[in-house]
């Protein structure tokens, strides 16, 4: 019998056994996970249901049920909608119908569809593929309450304007938006008096992309109608922009009944860029638009013009029958004045310009320069002379006129008198 002591590792010894932590501690994670993964199936489960729900019609009404609960709850108008249908990014809205407050029908759309791709929201981009609007109608009222339309989309219990929380986070691109057999009709005043015009067969094609973040944009519109009411004849549109904080330009392209208007402009900075390429008025549009109207020619422009800061530059060119306008000026839109400017006018006949004009055939030139906001401030120079021209077959001129304002007090000096000879007399002073 030895008397050496027994090691605790040998299995005579007496040390108990370590306790297996590493496979509890395996075994309460594995259950964790589990637990984890189940809560999010039931999670992808509840989603996907509740998205199979919606796609269905009893789903859908439940949808349009609380969302028209929630319009009409904000608006003093009612919104109307004839059915819902939900798949996926697919989403149709059919007889959809806005009344006033007096229960008048402002708005009608026998169809809004549109196809959106959900992957982009993750990035925060709402893509719309496709975005229809078929047979919309307007019917816009403007008298002592207003316009309809602003009645309808009040809101029904407003609240003082919130500070603007700056620009959206969100980037938008519309892949592709139409509108077809549109219609808008607008009536001013009331009675006999009141002014209406129409607007149909309306038809629009609309794509552009908007960054929120940064404020970039691009897009283009065309568009094509019919206009009647106090003006007669087909319309049609063309815009093109695109830009960012730092620059934009745009591009318009009109023909209304006659009218013509093409230009474009840009923007860099302070820097302000315009061009007019024509504007043609022809005198039913010109009559339509401001009862004081007299051409009885067409009134064509063109010409460009820029803003740098506060100083700007403009030459315009223009013609209206035989009569042609030529104009330059530099100045300062502050002050305002006007550096240095410069006026022609030949082979005007009045006869053409004005309802009881006489036929007359005059030449004008002027250079003027100055500035002021009132008379009492004006301080001003024009120097006009007017070449041998004739009216009602009389002789008249030559004329030279120099003119000036310094603060109220006005000086003028002819140093050529005004001559008319009549065919008949070769006098008269």
């Amino acid at each position: 019998m030895s008397d050496k002591p027994s090691d605790p590792a040998e299995p005579g010894g007496r040390a108990p056994e370590a306790p297996p932590a590493p496979r509890r501690k395996r075994r309460w994670l594995r259950w964790v996970l589990r637990g984890l993964l189940g809560l999010v199936l039931l999670i992808v489960l509840l989603v996907a249901g509740a998205l199979i729900y919606v796609q269905t019609a009893p789903g859908s009404a439940r949808v349009l049920a609380l969302a028209l609960r929630a319009a009409n709850e904000s608006l003093a108008g009612k919104l109307t909608v004839g059915g819902l249908e939900l798949h996926g990014g697919h989403i149709v809205l059919r007889d959809v119908t806005l009344l006033d407050p007096e229960g008048e029908r402002v708005a009608h759309v026998d169809l809004l569809e549109v196809r959106a791709a959900l992957l982009p929201l993750i990035g925060k981009t709402v893509h719309l593929q496709v975005v229809r609007i078929e047979h919309p109608e307007v019917w816009l009222e403007i008298d002592d309450r207003g316009m309809n339309l602003t009645r309808a989309i009040a809101a029904r219990n407003p609240k003082p304007p919130e500070p603007s929380s700056g620009p959206l986070p969100f980037t938008f691109v519309v892949d592709r938006f139409t509108l077809e057999r549109g219609a808008v009709r607008v009536v001013q005043g009331s009675g006999e008096e009141a002014r209406r015009v129409a607007l149909t067969g309306l038809a629009l094609d609309v794509s552009g992309r908007y960054a929120g973040p940064t404020g970039a944009f691009e897009g283009q519109l065309e568009g094509r109608g019919a206009v009647s009411g106090f003006l007669d004849g087909p319309l049609r549109l063309a815009v093109k922009g695109k830009g960012d904080d730092r620059a934009r330009e745009a591009s318009v392209d009109l023909s209304l009944a006659g009218l013509v208007l093409r230009g474009s402009g840009a923007q860099r900075g302070s820097s302000v860029q315009a061009k007019l390429d024509r504007l043609l008025v022809p005198p039913a549009v010109g009559r339509a638009l401001t009862p004081s109207w007299t051409p009885k020619v067409a009134v064509e422009l063109s010409g460009e013009g820029d803003l740098d800061g506060d100083e700007a530059r403009a030459d315009l060119r223009g013609r209206a029958g035989s009569a042609e306008l030529a104009l330059q000026a530099h100045g300062n839109v502050r002050a305002p004045s006007v550096e240095k400017g410069h006026l022609e006018l030949r082979h005007v006949n009045l006869s053409q310009l004005l309802a009881d004009g006489p036929v007359s055939d005059l030449a004008l030139t002027a250079d003027f320069r100055g500035g002021g906001k009132s008379l009492e401030t004006l301080t001003a120079a024009v120097d006009l002379s007017m070449p041998p021209s004739e009216i009602r077959r009389a002789k008249v001129g030559p004329v030279e006129l120099h003119a000036s304002a310094n603060r109220g007090t006005y000086a003028s000096f002819a140093p050529s008198s005004l001559e008319c000879r009549s065919p008949e007399r070769a006098g008269g002073r």
